[in-house]
């Protein structure tokens, strides 16, 4: 673990070493402040991605540079005291702003445009402070010597640690053929694009127009290639166009050299803003359509295992329909649901059967059933209705009826009754058996006992005669 550590260390410290050698390369103020500072974005990334204990690396690194410069001792450590701020203070923020490394999400973009230029501006002022007290610079050329050092520093964070971070955190995967030709023919136009922009000795004002050209070649980096192809993009665009302003070429070729870069300072700046934005906001959608993608699977899935469940609820409705249906036939029974509030009746198939009346012959009302019977059959129900809405009890009788076939018989009825809230009837469930059978079977008992009865008293009285 230390040893990965001490790696990683030496690893930052070297790569804020040589970048910041190139830095320094292009028209440096004061032989310290510069409009570009790469290791301010090797910083930021390396904190980002390895954590905040690369400091000791990024401190010593700051201050071997500015020491190599021909600063005073105290001013290079005081540098390098705001150099190592400057990262380790925007890491914080951007912590608590939620940011990812991934760089896939709009606010991830903003969080760190909102935390790097404040930040950096604040950095800007530590060193120009390091550098006014050490004698380097006079105070009129301080303000001046902050607004490079702001932008420097600036430039660099919002350059180099998008690029790093897209770099580390996307996987690398094997390119389509057609995706290869479409990635060397946006590589081509964009280079073209910069020769023809920024490689050209005599600019005059017609040439800004042009600049604009880079805003849909970018766009289309940003929507095919993801964020490492935009941020990549970004990066060669920066490169080049500081390499020509730096030799006096470009639209933005000055006299001045560090006034030049400063103003490609704001169209680079406005130019990775707009890429980097969209290309989150490209990868929001993708991100969101997966999701919705793979919520519809999910969905699919507990659908069809919700209509299985279904399914096999149903067979056994189904089963236990048929079952129920069976054994009432078998025992002459059928069962009827009285909604009193609406006067709606439910039937059960056995039921229809047992009264000889077709679905479509019934209209599924109380009153509709009473017409269907005669007089005497209507009596006795309407009484037994009148006898359950008093007493709240379900009352149970024998009552005839005559099919529409014209066979009479007698009905046995028996049921339970439900209450509403406020205590009256509201439904009455019960079963009508058909005990025809059952009740000629019982009167010829009856008969036959009587008979059998009568016969013993003649017997007895018989045998009382002749005795006598």
């Amino acid at each position: 673990m230390k040893a990965n550590r001490a790696l990683a260390n030496l690893l930052v410290f070297l790569s804020y070493i040589f970048t910041a050698y190139f830095g320094l390369q292009i028209d440096d103020v004061s032989g310290f402040a510069t409009v570009i500072w790469p290791p301010s974005g090797i910083a930021l990334a390396a904190m980002l991605i390895l954590g905040t204990w690369v400091w000791p690396a990024i401190a010593l690194a700051s201050f071997v540079v500015n020491l190599n410069e021909g600063g005073p001792l105290l001013s290079a450590l005081g540098i390098a005291i705001g150099n190592t701020l400057e990262a380790f203070v925007t890491v914080m923020i951007l912590r608590r702003l939620d940011f990812r490394n991934s760089f896939n999400r709009a606010r991830d973009v903003l969080s760190l445009f909102a935390s790097v230029i404040p930040v950096t501006a604040f950095a800007a002022i530590i060193g120009t402070t390091c550098l006014l007290v050490g004698g380097i610079i006079d105070a009129e050329r301080a303000p001046f010597t902050w607004l490079v050092w702001w932008c420097g520093d600036t430039m660099g964070s919002l350059v180099v640690t998008p690029l790093i971070l897209t770099v580390i955190s996307q996987r690398i995967r094997k390119l389509p053929w057609l995706r290869f030709v479409e990635n060397a023919a946006v590589g081509i136009a964009l280079i073209s694009l910069c020769i023809g922009v920024f490689a050209r000795t005599d600019p005059d004002i017609n040439e800004f127009p042009k600049l604009y050209l880079f805003f849909p070649l970018l766009a289309w980096a940003s929507v095919r290639f993801g964020q490492t192809g935009t941020t990549t993009a970004i990066f060669f665009v920066t490169a080049f166009s500081i390499w020509a302003t730096a030799l006096q070429m470009g639209p933005f070729a000055n006299e001045d050299v560090t006034q030049g870069l400063l103003r490609l300072q704001a169209f680079v700046l406005a130019l990775s803003l707009t890429s980097l934005l969209l290309v989150a906001y490209v990868a929001e959608l993708r991100t969101a359509e997966r999701n919705i993608q793979r919520k519809n699977e999910e969905l699919e899935k507990l659908v069809d295992a919700r209509t299985h469940q279904l399914k096999l609820a149903n067979q056994n409705l189904v089963r236990k329909q048929s079952m129920l249906d069976e054994a009432q036939r078998v025992a002459n029974l059928g069962s009827w649901d009285l909604d009193v509030k609406t006067g709606r009746v439910f039937w059960s198939k056995s039921l229809y059967e047992i009264l000889d009346v077709k679905p479509e012959e019934f209209d599924g009302t109380y009153e509709g059933y009473l017409k269907m019977n005669p007089e005497e059959t209507r009596t006795a129900i309407e009484s037994a209705y009148e006898y359950t809405m008093r007493t709240k009890m379900a009352k149970e009788f024998d009552y005839p009826i005559v099919t529409k076939s014209g066979r009479p018989k007698i009905m046995h009825a028996r049921g339970s009754v439900f209450l509403d809230e406020s205590g009256e009837v509201s439904r009455i469930i019960g079963t009508s058996q058909d005990v025809t059978e059952s009740r000629r079977i019982e009167e010829e008992l009856r008969r036959a006992r009587k008979e059998a009865a009568e016969a013993n008293q003649a017997i007895a009285a018989g045998k009382v005669d002749a005795v006598a």
